[in-house]
């Protein structure tokens, strides 16, 4: 990819152009959420890479919050197809590389005042690591990827410590990682900046809920309303990227700050809808322990606050390469029943292998597990039998 990279960008991105990496095992695409929120408050042009998609590729990339247009991404795609067949030999790229050059190429046209790079997998051999980082941020550590980064959480630390640069911050959101993240982004020369040392901050709570909340850096500290993000996890994340902001100078001033901070919304992460039915639903993209330890915890907060539904019902589906019992173990307790259904994708788990993932007491024969063949058909049967009080 690098020699790609210098065929279409010589010079790299504009120098003017700040660049943000995001790595970590969960919270990086809130991360980005939250730092493109408040570039954009501070009058700053910003680009923003992430993934996965939801419904479209574009939503990857953005421009000042919007996805880029169909016939942009084509475009950045033939130049990089003309630029990777260049020479002798043609290189070969993979699907992400694709994306991440065309992300990269897209922005230095833009010539934006900062970028905000979501790293895919790992870290120090991923495709967005091909860019220096102004500052980097890991919001988080845990086990997930295992056949790319291992089960050992020491060597997935180092791995992500690599888009750590010499004399640039990296952010450090959590204070539970392990150690070798910070002596391998210290070894690289890094400014190692941590939660709780060299910035911080304090929830307030009223009636169960976060009301308001204090981040502190260095000697300066300012009082922010509750964010429009749901889960305490997420104002780690706040923090670290409003540290980050600080240290490039981009960071607005707090009366335009918290409008951003307040209005945050992300897709899919921990997101509450209600249908038309009345039936109120969390929708969320757990899919490794850690994440799923953060999904019970919410609703565990919401169930303190606001009183647990009558009955909790959960609509689910993953990968086959993902950890089920540990994430269906995390949420068993808080559940009265099940449906199970496969994702249209090659690398689902059939609902019948999720189903032996269960708990013991959940199968058919108890009434608290359903196996449907498709999303939709599960949708139709828990519409069909709600009662009122359910939550979904």
């Amino acid at each position: 990819m690098s020699e790609v990279f210098g065929r279409l960008l010589p010079t790299g991105l504009p120098p003017r152009t700040k660049v943000i990496t995001v790595a970590g095992t969960n919270g990086k695409g809130s991360c980005v959420a939250i730092a493109e929120a408040l570039l954009k408050a501070g009058g700053h042009s910003v680009g923003s890479y992430t993934s996965p998609h939801l419904i479209r590729y574009n939503e990857r990339v953005r421009i000042h919050g919007h996805p880029v247009s169909d016939e942009a991404l084509c475009d950045a795609f033939a130049r990089i197809d003309r630029a990777r067949l260049m020479g002798d030999k043609p290189v070969s790229l993979t699907f992400f590389e694709f994306g991440t050059l065309a992300a990269l190429l897209l922005f230095a046209d833009a010539s934006l005042d900062a970028v905000v790079l979501e790293v895919g997998l790992g870290g120090r051999l991923d495709a967005v690591n091909a860019v220096d980082a102004d500052t980097a941020i890991v919001s988080s550590i845990g086990l997930d990827h295992i056949d790319w980064l291992g089960d050992d959480i020491e060597q997935i630390g180092r791995e992500k410590a690599g888009v750590a640069r010499a004399g640039k911050p990296f952010i450090i959101a959590r204070n539970d990682v392990p150690s070798s993240l910070k002596e391998s982004a210290e070894a690289l020369g890094a400014d190692v900046m941590e939660v709780g040392k060299q910035f911080g901050y304090e929830l307030s709570a009223e009636n169960g809920l976060i009301s308001h909340w204090t981040y502190h850096f260095g000697s300066q500290t300012y009082d922010f309303p509750s964010l429009g993000l749901v889960g305490e996890f997420q104002y780690g994340n706040a923090a670290a990227v409003l540290t980050a902001l600080h240290t490039q100078g981009l960071c607005p001033p707090v009366d335009l700050c918290v409008p951003a901070l307040a209005g945050l919304s992300l897709n899919g992460r921990m997101q509450r809808l209600t249908m038309k039915s009345g039936l109120s639903v969390w929708l969320d993209v757990a899919h490794n322990a850690d994440s799923a330890a953060m999904l019970s915890q919410t609703l565990l907060a919401s169930d303190q606050a606001q009183g647990r539904p009558k009955r909790r019902l959960a609509l689910f589906g993953m990968m086959q390469d993902k950890d089920q019992q540990a994430v269906m173990a995390a949420l068993t307790p808080l559940i009265d029943r099940w449906w199970l259904t496969a994702c249209e994708l090659p690398r689902a788990a059939s609902a019948q292998g999720l189903a032996s993932a269960l708990a013991e007491g959940f199968d058919v024969q108890s009434g608290r597990l359903a196996i449907s063949s498709s999303v939709d058909e599960a949708l139709g049967e828990i519409t069909a039998s709600t009662q009122p009080g359910d939550e979904l």
